[in-house]
């Protein structure tokens, strides 16, 4: 399980020499960030994150999904430029006990501990929102994933060709939620700057 007392500070700032980052939520409004982050995968990891080949359509039509059926994304974004991302999915689901989370790095921001805090921050997030169980997407081939995971307590089991990870989450506790709050005031700043950012370099 994970540590029910953890305070999660995923919109922290990064060390200067990595650039302004902040791992934080995506707002609807940012819809096309998250495009434009996913169109920038490469094949590989697009069967990675969705296992199976994705056009660049289908990825569009996806991330338009995202935002409006019971979806909460997290972003690792740098100068204001979405690298990776965590998704969770299933709140609207009832009871909404069992949730699903996925995850995506770009090339060249790998291995760089930005994975580890997106899955606190995703873990933390379905925790709050009265989830007990969270199944985990992990490609069979996508190997620092699969460690990833396990460092964050996820059970990893191979069926039918394909890995399948499973944490099993503690209920919220008034840290916890207090912690996710906090992230969120300092999120919409965040947001805010970063869509400055953003869209200066369009």
């Amino acid at each position: 399980m994970t540590d029910p007392d953890a305070m999660i500070e995923y919109a922290a700032e990064a060390a200067p020499a990595a650039g302004r980052v902040t791992v934080r939520k995506l707002w609807p409004h940012e819809r096309e960030a998250y495009v434009a982050h996913l169109l920038r995968l490469e094949p590989e990891a697009r069967r990675w994150r969705f296992g199976m080949t994705m056009t660049d359509a289908a990825l569009r039509a996806y991330a338009g999904r995202s935002f409006c059926v019971g979806g909460l994304v997290h972003a690792c974004c740098v100068d204001g430029v979405v690298r990776a991302t965590g998704e969770l999915q299933g709140l609207l689901d009832f009871p909404r006990q069992h949730g699903e989370a996925a995850f995506s790095v770009e090339k060249g921001w790998r291995r760089q501990g930005i994975g580890s805090r997106l899955f606190a921050a995703v873990l933390l997030s379905a925790r709050n929102r009265g989830m007990s169980v969270l199944d985990v997407m992990c490609h069979p081939d996508n190997l620092a994933m699969k460690a990833l995971a396990r460092r964050h307590g996820v059970t990893l089991q191979r069926l039918y060709g394909e890995t399948h990870g499973l944490a099993r989450l503690d209920i919220s506790t008034p840290s916890s939620l207090m912690a996710e709050a906090l992230a969120n005031t300092t999120s919409a700043f965040c947001a805010f700057l970063d869509a400055q950012t953003w869209y200066s370099h369009r």
